[in-house]
């Protein structure tokens, strides 16, 4: 049994080239150590098709050298999604949200998964919470860290029709594993839509 778990959750690294060209992605810099993190992205070929992404890779400036990690537990493939990173428990980067599309560009999707990427095991754990209120699918939101909270804001969603910008506020507490909804009155000065 053991020696299965293993399998299912066996990480790779390698040294590679830089990235393939793309847009969409992150690039975020190592709560713990001297690297950035590329997570992800599209690429909009001159055929119309568009592969996304879900490759992580490690920039060391110092060394002008890349390693990719390649997890069977990562998320799927997705741009315009959002990540932060916390230098708590060895380090961490939280991914939220973003897009999808088939490679014709026929279907598309937003996320509205959470994951953590653990940078001392290089291993990724989807992010389940049992309340029901939570954020919605959604790309181009920001996330920032503050002490042991991941602030959300905004975003968008398009179903295909007309795009709906976001203003919402949304914190994830790390240490309590919830999500709380930040509520204003309809008198509060917040950011428009």
């Amino acid at each position: 049994m053991h020696k299965e778990w293993e399998e299912v959750h066996t990480v790779t690294e390698e040294l590679v080239e830089p990235p393939s060209r793309r847009a969409n992605a992150t690039l975020t810099p190592c709560p713990v150590g001297n690297y950035l993190w590329c997570i992800g992205g599209e690429y909009f070929s001159e055929d119309r098709k568009a592969p996304f992404y879900n490759d992580v890779f490690r920039y060391t400036p110092e060394k002008d050298e890349w390693r990719k990690f390649v997890s069977p537990t990562c998320p799927g493939p997705r741009g315009a999604h959002a990540v932060v990173g916390s230098a708590a428990g060895g380090g961490k980067l939280f991914v939220f949200g973003g897009e999808f599309s088939s490679l014709n560009q026929t279907t598309f999707h937003h996320y509205g998964d959470f994951w953590c990427f653990d940078i001392s095991s290089h291993s990724w754990d989807r992010i389940e919470t049992k309340e029901k209120e939570k954020p919605y699918a959604r790309s181009e939101c920001r996330i920032a860290m503050w002490k042991h909270y991941v602030v959300l804001f905004g975003g968008f969603v398009d179903p295909g029709v007309v795009a709906r910008y976001l203003n919402d506020l949304w914190i994830f507490d790390t240490q309590e594993y919830k999500w709380h909804h930040v509520e204003f009155c309809e008198t509060d000065i917040k950011p428009s839509p």
